[in-house]
Protein backbone atom coordinates (compact mmCIF):
# COMPACT_ATOMS: atom_id res chain seq x y z
CA UNK A 1 0.00 0.00 0.00
CA UNK A 2 1.14 3.57 -0.72
CA UNK A 3 2.59 4.83 2.64
CA UNK A 4 1.26 8.39 2.44
CA UNK A 5 -2.22 7.10 1.48
CA UNK A 6 -2.22 4.72 4.45
CA UNK A 7 -1.02 7.51 6.76
CA UNK A 8 -3.78 9.90 5.66
CA UNK A 9 -6.50 7.24 5.92
CA UNK A 10 -5.47 6.45 9.50
CA UNK A 11 -5.69 10.09 10.63
CA UNK A 12 -8.83 11.15 12.50
CA UNK A 13 -10.93 14.22 11.72
CA UNK A 14 -9.21 16.43 14.33
CA UNK A 15 -5.76 15.52 13.01
CA UNK A 16 -6.79 16.21 9.42
CA UNK A 17 -8.25 19.57 10.44
CA UNK A 18 -5.07 20.52 12.29
CA UNK A 19 -2.91 19.53 9.33
CA UNK A 20 -4.90 21.74 6.97
CA UNK A 21 -4.49 24.71 9.33
CA UNK A 22 -0.83 23.88 9.82
CA UNK A 23 -0.22 23.63 6.07
CA UNK A 24 -2.06 26.86 5.29
CA UNK A 25 1.06 28.79 6.30
CA UNK A 26 2.13 28.92 2.65
CA UNK A 27 3.29 31.85 0.61
CA UNK A 28 0.48 34.02 -0.71
CA UNK A 29 -0.46 33.77 -4.36
CA UNK A 30 1.13 30.30 -4.54
CA UNK A 31 -0.70 26.99 -4.65
CA UNK A 32 -0.18 24.88 -1.55
CA UNK A 33 0.99 21.65 -3.16
CA UNK A 34 0.95 19.75 0.14
CA UNK A 35 -2.66 20.66 0.93
CA UNK A 36 -3.75 20.05 -2.67
CA UNK A 37 -2.17 16.59 -2.75
CA UNK A 38 -3.42 15.79 0.76
CA UNK A 39 -7.05 16.59 -0.19
CA UNK A 40 -6.81 14.59 -3.41
CA UNK A 41 -5.49 11.48 -1.64
CA UNK A 42 -7.90 11.91 1.28
CA UNK A 43 -10.90 11.60 -1.09
CA UNK A 44 -9.69 8.31 -2.59
CA UNK A 45 -11.18 5.00 -1.44
CA UNK A 46 -8.19 3.15 -2.87
CA UNK A 47 -4.95 4.73 -4.00
CA UNK A 48 -4.93 5.33 -7.78
CA UNK A 49 -1.84 7.19 -8.99
CA UNK A 50 -2.93 7.19 -12.64
CA UNK A 51 -6.19 8.93 -11.70
CA UNK A 52 -4.23 11.42 -9.62
CA UNK A 53 -1.97 12.26 -12.57
CA UNK A 54 -4.93 12.66 -14.92
CA UNK A 55 -6.82 14.97 -12.56
CA UNK A 56 -3.81 17.23 -11.89
CA UNK A 57 -2.08 16.88 -15.25
CA UNK A 58 -1.73 20.67 -15.53
CA UNK A 59 -0.05 21.02 -12.12
CA UNK A 60 3.73 21.16 -11.90
CA UNK A 61 3.96 18.72 -8.96
CA UNK A 62 2.79 15.84 -11.22
CA UNK A 63 6.20 15.88 -12.89
CA UNK A 64 7.88 15.21 -9.52
CA UNK A 65 5.05 13.25 -7.87
CA UNK A 66 7.31 10.72 -6.02
CA UNK A 67 9.19 13.62 -4.39
CA UNK A 68 5.94 15.51 -3.70
CA UNK A 69 4.54 12.47 -1.85
CA UNK A 70 7.64 12.20 0.33
CA UNK A 71 7.48 15.94 1.08
CA UNK A 72 3.79 15.63 1.97
CA UNK A 73 4.54 12.67 4.26
CA UNK A 74 7.24 14.67 6.07
CA UNK A 75 4.93 17.69 6.31
CA UNK A 76 2.20 15.52 7.88
CA UNK A 77 4.66 14.04 10.39
CA UNK A 78 5.92 17.50 11.37
CA UNK A 79 2.36 18.71 11.87
CA UNK A 80 1.40 15.65 13.93
CA UNK A 81 4.53 15.95 16.07
CA UNK A 82 3.40 19.46 16.91
CA UNK A 83 -0.25 18.42 17.39
CA UNK A 84 0.64 15.50 19.70
CA UNK A 85 3.51 17.26 21.46
CA UNK A 86 1.99 16.60 24.89
CA UNK A 87 -0.25 13.61 24.19
CA UNK A 88 1.58 11.33 26.62
CA UNK A 89 3.36 12.01 29.87
CA UNK A 90 6.60 10.84 28.26
CA UNK A 91 6.28 13.52 25.59
CA UNK A 92 5.60 16.07 28.35
CA UNK A 93 8.82 15.04 30.12
CA UNK A 94 10.82 15.32 26.88
CA UNK A 95 9.28 18.72 26.16
CA UNK A 96 10.21 20.00 29.63
CA UNK A 97 13.73 18.54 29.23
CA UNK A 98 14.25 20.34 25.91
CA UNK A 99 12.78 23.58 27.28
CA UNK A 100 15.08 23.37 30.32
CA UNK A 101 18.10 22.89 28.03
CA UNK A 102 17.08 25.98 26.05
CA UNK A 103 16.56 28.07 29.22
CA UNK A 104 19.98 27.03 30.49
CA UNK A 105 21.59 28.11 27.22
CA UNK A 106 19.92 31.52 27.63
CA UNK A 107 20.99 31.64 31.30
CA UNK A 108 17.39 32.03 32.54
CA UNK A 109 18.31 30.04 35.65
CA UNK A 110 15.21 30.41 37.84
CA UNK A 111 12.87 29.26 35.06
CA UNK A 112 15.36 26.56 34.06
CA UNK A 113 15.31 25.05 37.57
CA UNK A 114 11.52 25.14 37.66
CA UNK A 115 11.26 23.22 34.38
CA UNK A 116 13.94 20.77 35.48
CA UNK A 117 12.20 19.93 38.77
CA UNK A 118 8.84 19.45 37.08
CA UNK A 119 10.43 17.15 34.51
CA UNK A 120 12.06 15.09 37.29
CA UNK A 121 8.77 14.71 39.17
CA UNK A 122 6.93 13.58 36.04
CA UNK A 123 9.72 11.18 35.01
CA UNK A 124 9.65 9.56 38.45
CA UNK A 125 5.85 9.25 38.44
CA UNK A 126 5.78 7.45 35.07
CA UNK A 127 8.99 5.44 35.61
CA UNK A 128 10.73 7.07 32.67
CA UNK A 129 14.06 5.92 34.11
CA UNK A 130 16.37 6.65 31.17
CA UNK A 131 15.23 10.28 30.96
CA UNK A 132 15.23 10.55 34.77
CA UNK A 133 18.92 9.65 34.84
CA UNK A 134 19.61 12.41 32.28
CA UNK A 135 17.68 14.95 34.36
CA UNK A 136 19.44 13.99 37.59
CA UNK A 137 22.77 14.33 35.82
CA UNK A 138 21.86 17.94 35.02
CA UNK A 139 20.99 18.42 38.70
CA UNK A 140 24.44 17.14 39.72
CA UNK A 141 26.10 19.65 37.38
CA UNK A 142 24.02 22.37 39.05
CA UNK A 143 25.09 21.13 42.50
CA UNK A 144 28.75 21.29 41.50
CA UNK A 145 28.32 25.05 40.99
CA UNK A 146 27.27 25.55 44.63
CA UNK A 147 29.66 26.95 47.19
CA UNK A 148 31.39 24.25 49.29
CA UNK A 149 29.23 23.25 52.27
CA UNK A 150 27.77 20.22 54.07
CA UNK A 151 24.50 20.87 52.23
CA UNK A 152 26.32 20.67 48.87
CA UNK A 153 27.89 17.31 49.88
CA UNK A 154 24.52 15.91 50.94
CA UNK A 155 22.87 17.06 47.74
CA UNK A 156 25.53 15.45 45.54
CA UNK A 157 25.31 12.18 47.49
CA UNK A 158 21.50 12.19 47.32
CA UNK A 159 21.48 12.87 43.57
CA UNK A 160 24.06 10.14 42.97
CA UNK A 161 21.96 7.60 44.92
CA UNK A 162 18.87 8.58 42.93
CA UNK A 163 20.80 8.26 39.65
CA UNK A 164 22.14 4.87 40.71
CA UNK A 165 18.63 3.70 41.66
CA UNK A 166 17.25 4.90 38.30
CA UNK A 167 20.00 3.06 36.42
CA UNK A 168 19.47 -0.09 38.50
CA UNK A 169 15.73 -0.01 37.76
CA UNK A 170 16.50 0.56 34.08
CA UNK A 171 18.76 -2.50 33.99
CA UNK A 172 16.21 -4.57 35.90
CA UNK A 173 13.40 -3.56 33.53
CA UNK A 174 15.57 -4.28 30.48
CA UNK A 175 16.11 -7.85 31.74
CA UNK A 176 12.36 -8.42 31.96
CA UNK A 177 11.85 -6.89 28.52
CA UNK A 178 14.53 -9.22 27.13
CA UNK A 179 12.82 -12.28 28.65
CA UNK A 180 9.47 -11.03 27.31
CA UNK A 181 10.94 -10.72 23.81
CA UNK A 182 12.27 -14.29 24.00
CA UNK A 183 8.91 -15.54 25.25
CA UNK A 184 6.95 -13.80 22.49
CA UNK A 185 9.39 -15.05 19.86
CA UNK A 186 8.73 -18.61 21.01
CA UNK A 187 4.94 -18.22 20.95
CA UNK A 188 4.99 -16.52 17.55
CA UNK A 189 6.49 -19.73 16.15
CA UNK A 190 3.99 -21.97 17.93
CA UNK A 191 1.73 -21.52 20.93
CA UNK A 192 1.92 -25.25 21.56
CA UNK A 193 4.82 -27.41 22.76
CA UNK A 194 6.04 -29.35 19.73
CA UNK A 195 9.34 -30.76 20.97
CA UNK A 196 11.73 -30.87 23.92
CA UNK A 197 13.79 -27.94 22.65
CA UNK A 198 10.81 -25.55 22.70
CA UNK A 199 9.83 -26.89 26.12
CA UNK A 200 13.33 -26.23 27.49
CA UNK A 201 13.38 -22.73 25.99
CA UNK A 202 10.16 -21.87 27.82
CA UNK A 203 11.51 -23.31 31.06
CA UNK A 204 14.77 -21.35 30.73
CA UNK A 205 12.82 -18.07 30.70
CA UNK A 206 10.91 -18.67 33.94
CA UNK A 207 14.01 -20.17 35.59
CA UNK A 208 15.89 -16.86 35.20
CA UNK A 209 16.70 -15.37 38.66
CA UNK A 210 14.46 -12.31 38.13
CA UNK A 211 11.46 -14.61 37.57
CA UNK A 212 11.85 -16.29 40.98
CA UNK A 213 9.27 -14.05 42.65
CA UNK A 214 7.62 -10.65 42.34
CA UNK A 215 10.09 -8.97 44.72
CA UNK A 216 12.79 -9.25 42.03
CA UNK A 217 10.88 -6.67 39.95
CA UNK A 218 12.04 -3.21 41.06
CA UNK A 219 9.32 -1.14 39.41
CA UNK A 220 5.68 -1.28 38.37
CA UNK A 221 6.72 -1.77 34.75
CA UNK A 222 9.03 -4.64 35.68
CA UNK A 223 6.19 -6.27 37.66
CA UNK A 224 3.99 -6.07 34.58
CA UNK A 225 6.52 -8.07 32.54
CA UNK A 226 6.97 -10.50 35.44
CA UNK A 227 3.24 -11.32 35.37
CA UNK A 228 3.11 -11.31 31.58
CA UNK A 229 5.91 -13.86 31.21
CA UNK A 230 4.38 -16.16 33.81
CA UNK A 231 0.95 -15.91 32.17
CA UNK A 232 2.34 -16.99 28.80
CA UNK A 233 4.26 -19.84 30.42
CA UNK A 234 1.19 -21.15 32.25
CA UNK A 235 -0.92 -20.80 29.10
CA UNK A 236 1.54 -22.69 26.93
CA UNK A 237 1.62 -25.57 29.42
CA UNK A 238 -2.20 -25.54 29.82
CA UNK A 239 -2.01 -24.65 33.51
CA UNK A 240 -5.25 -22.72 33.14
CA UNK A 241 -5.99 -21.96 36.81
CA UNK A 242 -2.53 -20.48 37.39
CA UNK A 243 -2.69 -18.55 34.11
CA UNK A 244 -6.04 -17.05 35.14
CA UNK A 245 -4.86 -16.00 38.62
CA UNK A 246 -1.73 -14.45 37.08
CA UNK A 247 -3.86 -12.51 34.58
CA UNK A 248 -6.00 -11.17 37.42
CA UNK A 249 -2.86 -9.98 39.27
CA UNK A 250 -1.63 -8.32 36.07
CA UNK A 251 -4.97 -6.58 35.67
CA UNK A 252 -4.99 -5.40 39.30
CA UNK A 253 -1.46 -4.02 38.88
CA UNK A 254 -2.55 -2.01 35.85
CA UNK A 255 -5.75 -0.78 37.53
CA UNK A 256 -3.72 0.54 40.46
CA UNK A 257 -1.26 2.56 38.38
CA UNK A 258 -1.87 5.76 36.40
CA UNK A 259 1.02 4.66 34.19
CA UNK A 260 -1.33 2.13 32.61
CA UNK A 261 -4.77 3.61 33.21
CA UNK A 262 -3.80 7.00 31.73
CA UNK A 263 -0.39 7.16 30.10
CA UNK A 264 0.40 3.73 28.66
CA UNK A 265 -2.95 1.90 28.29
CA UNK A 266 -2.00 -0.93 25.92
CA UNK A 267 -0.69 -3.32 28.62
CA UNK A 268 -3.85 -2.53 30.61
CA UNK A 269 -5.96 -3.64 27.65
CA UNK A 270 -3.81 -6.75 27.21
CA UNK A 271 -4.38 -7.61 30.88
CA UNK A 272 -8.14 -7.48 30.26
CA UNK A 273 -7.73 -9.86 27.32
CA UNK A 274 -5.80 -12.31 29.46
CA UNK A 275 -8.32 -12.10 32.33
CA UNK A 276 -11.24 -12.67 29.93
CA UNK A 277 -9.44 -15.61 28.34
CA UNK A 278 -8.59 -17.07 31.75
CA UNK A 279 -12.15 -16.72 32.99
CA UNK A 280 -13.50 -18.55 29.93
CA UNK A 281 -10.98 -21.38 30.10
CA UNK A 282 -11.71 -22.01 33.77
CA UNK A 283 -15.48 -21.84 33.32
CA UNK A 284 -15.84 -18.57 35.25
CA UNK A 285 -18.44 -17.08 32.89
CA UNK A 286 -19.73 -14.67 35.53
CA UNK A 287 -16.39 -12.90 35.84
CA UNK A 288 -15.85 -13.20 32.10
CA UNK A 289 -18.99 -11.13 31.61
CA UNK A 290 -17.88 -8.67 34.29
CA UNK A 291 -14.49 -8.12 32.64
CA UNK A 292 -16.06 -7.66 29.21
CA UNK A 293 -18.53 -5.09 30.60
CA UNK A 294 -15.67 -3.19 32.27
CA UNK A 295 -13.64 -3.30 29.07
CA UNK A 296 -16.53 -1.86 27.10
CA UNK A 297 -16.72 1.19 29.40
CA UNK A 298 -13.02 2.12 29.35
CA UNK A 299 -12.12 5.48 27.81
CA UNK A 300 -8.63 6.87 27.24
CA UNK A 301 -7.17 10.23 26.27
CA UNK A 302 -5.13 8.44 23.60
CA UNK A 303 -7.48 7.84 20.69
CA UNK A 304 -5.52 4.87 19.33
CA UNK A 305 -6.04 3.12 22.66
CA UNK A 306 -9.81 3.60 22.33
CA UNK A 307 -9.59 1.95 18.90
CA UNK A 308 -7.77 -1.02 20.41
CA UNK A 309 -10.34 -1.15 23.20
CA UNK A 310 -13.14 -1.38 20.60
CA UNK A 311 -11.36 -4.21 18.80
CA UNK A 312 -10.88 -6.19 21.99
CA UNK A 313 -14.42 -5.53 23.20
CA UNK A 314 -16.25 -6.64 20.06
CA UNK A 315 -14.01 -9.68 19.62
CA UNK A 316 -14.75 -10.95 23.12
CA UNK A 317 -18.31 -9.69 23.63
CA UNK A 318 -19.62 -11.30 20.43
CA UNK A 319 -18.17 -14.62 21.50
CA UNK A 320 -19.41 -14.27 25.08
CA UNK A 321 -23.05 -13.45 24.28
CA UNK A 322 -23.25 -16.28 21.75
CA UNK A 323 -21.71 -18.62 24.34
CA UNK A 324 -24.28 -17.76 27.05
CA UNK A 325 -27.13 -17.81 24.49
CA UNK A 326 -28.19 -14.19 25.00
CA UNK A 327 -29.64 -13.74 21.52
CA UNK A 328 -31.05 -10.23 22.06
CA UNK A 329 -27.77 -8.79 23.34
CA UNK A 330 -25.79 -10.65 20.68
CA UNK A 331 -27.90 -9.33 17.79
CA UNK A 332 -27.67 -5.76 19.10
CA UNK A 333 -23.92 -6.10 19.45
CA UNK A 334 -23.54 -7.57 15.95
CA UNK A 335 -25.31 -4.51 14.51
CA UNK A 336 -23.01 -2.22 16.52
CA UNK A 337 -19.98 -4.15 15.31
CA UNK A 338 -21.08 -3.75 11.68
CA UNK A 339 -21.33 0.03 12.11
CA UNK A 340 -17.96 0.23 13.88
CA UNK A 341 -16.25 -1.81 11.15
CA UNK A 342 -17.65 0.52 8.48
CA UNK A 343 -16.55 3.65 10.34
CA UNK A 344 -13.31 2.51 11.97
CA UNK A 345 -12.29 -0.58 10.00
CA UNK A 346 -9.19 1.04 8.55
CA UNK A 347 -7.86 1.60 12.05
CA UNK A 348 -8.40 -2.01 13.19
CA UNK A 349 -5.77 -4.71 12.97
CA UNK A 350 -6.59 -6.98 10.04
CA UNK A 351 -6.44 -10.16 12.12
CA UNK A 352 -8.97 -8.67 14.56
CA UNK A 353 -11.30 -7.78 11.70
CA UNK A 354 -11.24 -11.44 10.65
CA UNK A 355 -11.90 -12.63 14.22
CA UNK A 356 -14.79 -10.18 14.70
CA UNK A 357 -16.42 -11.24 11.42
CA UNK A 358 -15.92 -14.90 12.30
CA UNK A 359 -17.44 -14.52 15.79
CA UNK A 360 -20.39 -12.57 14.39
CA UNK A 361 -21.09 -15.13 11.65
CA UNK A 362 -20.71 -18.22 13.85
CA UNK A 363 -22.83 -16.64 16.59
CA UNK A 364 -25.61 -15.94 14.10
CA UNK A 365 -25.46 -19.56 12.95
CA UNK A 366 -25.80 -20.73 16.57
CA UNK A 367 -29.03 -18.72 16.77
CA UNK A 368 -30.29 -20.14 13.46
CA UNK A 369 -29.92 -16.87 11.56
CA UNK A 370 -28.09 -18.38 8.61
CA UNK A 371 -29.05 -15.62 6.15
CA UNK A 372 -27.44 -12.96 8.34
CA UNK A 373 -24.39 -15.17 8.89
CA UNK A 374 -23.98 -15.42 5.10
CA UNK A 375 -24.07 -11.60 4.85
CA UNK A 376 -21.16 -11.36 7.31
CA UNK A 377 -19.21 -14.09 5.53
CA UNK A 378 -19.74 -12.40 2.18
CA UNK A 379 -18.48 -9.17 3.76
CA UNK A 380 -15.28 -11.08 4.52
CA UNK A 381 -15.05 -12.59 1.02
CA UNK A 382 -15.62 -9.28 -0.76
CA UNK A 383 -13.70 -6.83 1.44
CA UNK A 384 -11.44 -8.47 3.98
CA UNK A 385 -9.32 -11.19 2.41
CA UNK A 386 -5.90 -10.59 3.91
CA UNK A 387 -2.67 -12.64 3.68
CA UNK A 388 -2.88 -13.52 7.39
CA UNK A 389 -4.60 -15.96 9.75
CA UNK A 390 -5.50 -18.47 7.07
CA UNK A 391 -6.69 -20.81 9.82
CA UNK A 392 -9.54 -18.37 10.62
CA UNK A 393 -10.29 -17.79 6.93
CA UNK A 394 -10.60 -21.52 6.28
CA UNK A 395 -13.02 -21.78 9.22
CA UNK A 396 -15.14 -18.98 7.76
CA UNK A 397 -15.30 -20.67 4.36
CA UNK A 398 -16.56 -23.88 5.98
CA UNK A 399 -19.07 -21.79 7.96
CA UNK A 400 -20.24 -20.35 4.63
CA UNK A 401 -20.72 -23.83 3.15
CA UNK A 402 -22.65 -24.97 6.24
CA UNK A 403 -24.84 -21.84 6.32
CA UNK A 404 -25.84 -22.29 2.67
CA UNK A 405 -26.52 -25.97 3.35
CA UNK A 406 -28.83 -25.08 6.23
CA UNK A 407 -30.62 -22.60 3.94
CA UNK A 408 -31.19 -25.39 1.41
CA UNK A 409 -28.85 -23.87 -1.20
CA UNK A 410 -27.38 -27.27 -2.12
CA UNK A 411 -26.40 -26.40 -5.68
CA UNK A 412 -24.59 -23.30 -4.46
CA UNK A 413 -22.75 -25.43 -1.87
CA UNK A 414 -21.49 -27.67 -4.66
CA UNK A 415 -20.41 -24.66 -6.73
CA UNK A 416 -18.49 -23.18 -3.78
CA UNK A 417 -16.52 -26.32 -2.96
CA UNK A 418 -14.01 -25.92 -5.79
CA UNK A 419 -13.04 -22.28 -4.99
CA UNK A 420 -12.85 -23.16 -1.30
CA UNK A 421 -10.54 -26.06 -2.10
CA UNK A 422 -8.36 -23.84 -4.30
CA UNK A 423 -8.06 -21.28 -1.49
CA UNK A 424 -7.05 -24.01 0.98
CA UNK A 425 -4.37 -25.32 -1.37
CA UNK A 426 -3.11 -21.84 -2.22
CA UNK A 427 -2.72 -20.85 1.42
CA UNK A 428 -1.03 -24.05 2.52
CA UNK A 429 -3.94 -25.20 4.72
CA UNK A 430 -4.51 -28.39 2.74
CA UNK A 431 -4.44 -31.71 4.59
CA UNK A 432 -6.35 -34.97 4.72
CA UNK A 433 -8.64 -33.29 7.24
CA UNK A 434 -9.86 -30.50 4.94
CA UNK A 435 -10.06 -32.85 1.93
CA UNK A 436 -12.26 -35.27 3.85
CA UNK A 437 -14.52 -32.46 5.08
CA UNK A 438 -15.04 -31.02 1.58
CA UNK A 439 -15.63 -34.45 0.07
CA UNK A 440 -18.27 -35.24 2.67
CA UNK A 441 -20.04 -31.88 2.30
CA UNK A 442 -20.15 -32.43 -1.46
CA UNK A 443 -21.80 -35.84 -0.94
CA UNK A 444 -24.45 -34.67 1.51
CA UNK A 445 -25.35 -31.69 -0.66
CA UNK A 446 -26.10 -34.05 -3.56
CA UNK A 447 -29.66 -35.23 -2.99
CA UNK A 448 -29.56 -37.73 -5.84
CA UNK A 449 -27.65 -40.01 -3.45
CA UNK A 450 -29.57 -39.48 -0.20
CA UNK A 451 -29.07 -43.09 0.85
CA UNK A 452 -25.30 -42.57 0.96
CA UNK A 453 -25.45 -39.53 3.25
CA UNK A 454 -25.50 -41.35 6.56
CA UNK A 455 -22.64 -43.65 5.56
CA UNK A 456 -20.54 -40.70 4.39
CA UNK A 457 -21.21 -38.75 7.59
CA UNK A 458 -20.42 -41.71 9.83
CA UNK A 459 -17.19 -42.37 7.92
CA UNK A 460 -16.18 -38.73 8.23
CA UNK A 461 -16.92 -38.63 11.94
CA UNK A 462 -14.86 -41.78 12.52
CA UNK A 463 -11.93 -40.42 10.51
CA UNK A 464 -12.10 -37.05 12.28
CA UNK A 465 -11.95 -38.80 15.63
CA UNK A 466 -8.92 -40.77 14.41
CA UNK A 467 -7.22 -37.52 13.38
CA UNK A 468 -7.89 -35.91 16.75
CA UNK A 469 -4.26 -36.03 17.90
CA UNK A 470 -2.63 -35.18 14.60
CA UNK A 471 -0.69 -31.97 13.93
CA UNK A 472 -3.39 -30.86 11.49
CA UNK A 473 -6.07 -30.91 14.18
CA UNK A 474 -3.73 -29.14 16.59
CA UNK A 475 -3.38 -26.35 14.05
CA UNK A 476 -7.10 -25.82 13.49
CA UNK A 477 -9.01 -27.10 16.51
CA UNK A 478 -11.80 -24.55 16.01
CA UNK A 479 -12.59 -26.05 12.61
CA UNK A 480 -12.60 -29.56 14.08
CA UNK A 481 -15.07 -28.55 16.81
CA UNK A 482 -17.38 -26.87 14.30
CA UNK A 483 -17.34 -29.74 11.81
CA UNK A 484 -17.83 -32.33 14.52
CA UNK A 485 -20.98 -30.50 15.72
CA UNK A 486 -22.21 -29.96 12.16
CA UNK A 487 -21.81 -33.65 11.24
CA UNK A 488 -23.51 -34.79 14.43
CA UNK A 489 -26.45 -32.46 13.72
CA UNK A 490 -26.90 -34.09 10.29
CA UNK A 491 -26.65 -37.59 11.73
CA UNK A 492 -29.45 -36.67 14.15
CA UNK A 493 -31.50 -35.07 11.37
CA UNK A 494 -31.40 -31.61 12.97
CA UNK A 495 -30.34 -28.13 11.94
CA UNK A 496 -26.95 -27.06 13.29
CA UNK A 497 -28.43 -24.61 15.83
CA UNK A 498 -31.16 -27.09 16.76
CA UNK A 499 -28.56 -29.72 17.58
CA UNK A 500 -26.58 -27.27 19.74
CA UNK A 501 -29.70 -26.33 21.69
CA UNK A 502 -30.78 -29.94 22.22
CA UNK A 503 -27.29 -30.93 23.36
CA UNK A 504 -27.31 -28.30 26.12
CA UNK A 505 -30.73 -29.19 27.55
Amino acid sequence: MEPVFELIKRMNAAEKGYFKKFSSIAKRNEKNVGELLFTAIEKMETYDEDALKRKYRNEKFVSYLPVAKIQLQEHILNAMANYHAETTIYQQVDKLYNEAAFLLQKNVIQLYKKHLQKAIELAESCEYFTRLADLLEKEIHDAVQMRPSAEKDRRIEDLYERMEAANKKTSNLQTYVYLYARQMNLTSQSYQIRDKEIEQNHLAIVQHPVMADESQALSIKAKLYFYHNWFIYYSVFYRETEAYSTAVKMLQLCEGSTIYTEHEPYPYLTAYLYAINGAYRTGDLQNMGKYIAQLGKLQFKIEAANTVRSMYYFKNALFYFSEIKNETRFLTLAEEAAVVLREMGRQFRKDYILVIINHAALGLMKFGRYDKAIEWLELYRNNHRYPIRYDIQVCMLFHLLAAHYEMGNYELVNNLIVPVYRFIVKTGQQSAFEKLALRTIRRISNFQNVREHKTALERMKAELDAMMKSDVIDRNKDLYIFLNDFIESKLQGKAYHGYLNSREI
